[in-house]
């Protein structure tokens, strides 16, 4: 096992892992079916399993280690949630366990979380790494602990934030998210330390997002570790992506996860977006943007399905519901049914964190 660095904790630099990422042991996994589903031929139900998982979410040896709150986390296929936090603003979320997994009876490796504080709202979502053994762990961790700890930053600084100009606004919520990635990835290098296991074991992509609004100005800071993508709709109809992917040269090929040493310097590279003009912004990890890919294209009838419904599938996707979402009782379980369009070869988990205004 890689040992981190004592001396590591005056700046965010982290020791390499280098070490070879292992598979966990447990009951034999069944290979994925030969042929999935394709987007124009019907879907044929008996393809895959769904098997509970085998494994404990969290060994017990790293409960021992980890954050109190971890032990209260119950391993779940869907994780939902939906309230107006805001004024004038609803956030609605939801994680769902991909067919890949249930077929091979593995856990749900995504995450998210919402945190709120007076004019103050941080959105996070993660995706765990396929070949980290305890990537739902580190998600988990890397969502809740990032978003907490941004709002345990900036929250006392409310009387003072409240009167800045947006340069000085957006540096402080810039500098209190990098420094939150920091401090995680120092709490799962901690954690692997005191637990036997290796930091490359929690590995997972962070999509971070926090909406501040003072006298003077309204920001959306934005923040991206790994692939996935922060997505913002604008009143005239436009969209664009925040910040771009952190991807190799290959399809699925990640270079940097949390908490690797390059991820906190990753994470201080935010980006800035006046929040006026906007209507709406998500977080949306790989299993629902590579589906969708190029998002932006899709961005204007993907908003639509989600605001109103549609009768239409989106491109190259079978859908058995196409919304609507926001607005409705049951937005986060809407969501979640969302989440289950087929495409052929995309069956990861998938992740969706939306930030709509309430009406548009």
């Amino acid at each position: 096992m890689t040992t981190p660095d004592p001396t590591f904790m005056p700046a965010p630099v982290f020791p390499p892992d280098v070490e070879a990422l292992t598979t966990p042991t447990g009951v034999p996994k069944p290979p994925l079916p030969a042929q999935a589903p394709v987007a124009d031929e019907p879907i044929v139900a008996a393809t895959w399993q769904s098997l509970p998982a085998a494994e404990p979410w969290c060994p017990a040896t790293v409960l021992a280690h980890a954050p109190g709150w971890l032990a209260d986390v119950e391993a779940a296929d869907v994780h939902v949630f939906a309230d107006d936090v805001a004024p004038g603003w609803r956030a609605v979320a939801a994680s769902v366990r991909g067919r890949s997994h249930a077929h091979r009876g593995d856990h749900r490796e995504d995450a998210f979380a919402v945190r709120r504080h007076d004019g103050l709202v941080v959105l996070c979502a993660a995706d765990g790494a396929g070949s980290a053994p305890l990537s739902r762990v580190g998600s988990e961790l890397a969502c809740r602990e990032t978003a907490e700890r941004v709002v345990a930053k900036l929250a006392p600084e409310r009387g003072y934030l409240r009167e800045r100009q947006r340069d000085e606004l957006a540096h402080a919520v810039g500098h209190a998210i990098g420094l939150s990635v920091w401090e995680t990835c120092r709490l799962l290098h901690d954690l692997a330390a005191a637990s036997g296991t290796s930091p490359s074991a929690y590995r997972c992509t962070l999509l971070v997002a926090a909406w501040y609004a003072s006298e003077a100005a309204e920001l959306v800071v934005s923040s991206q570790v790994g692939d996935g993508a922060i997505l913002a709709w604008r009143r005239d109809g436009t969209a664009q992506r925040l910040g771009d992917a952190d991807s190799g040269d290959f399809a699925g090929e990640v270079r940097t996860f949390v908490p690797d040493a390059q991820a906190p310097e990753r994470a201080s590279h935010v980006r800035v977006t006046d929040a006026a003009p906007l209507t709406a912004f998500a977080l949306l990890t790989d299993g629902v943007d590579d589906p969708l890919h190029p998002i932006e294209q899709q961005a204007p009838a993907l908003l639509a399905q989600w605001r109103t419904g549609s009768d239409t599938d989106l491109p190259r996707l079978v859908q058995r519901f196409r919304g609507p979402v926001l607005g409705t009782a049951d937005a986060g379980p809407a969501l979640a049914q969302w989440l289950g369009f087929e495409k052929r070869g995309e069956n990861d988990d998938r992740t969706a964190v939306l930030f709509a205004r309430v009406g548009g």
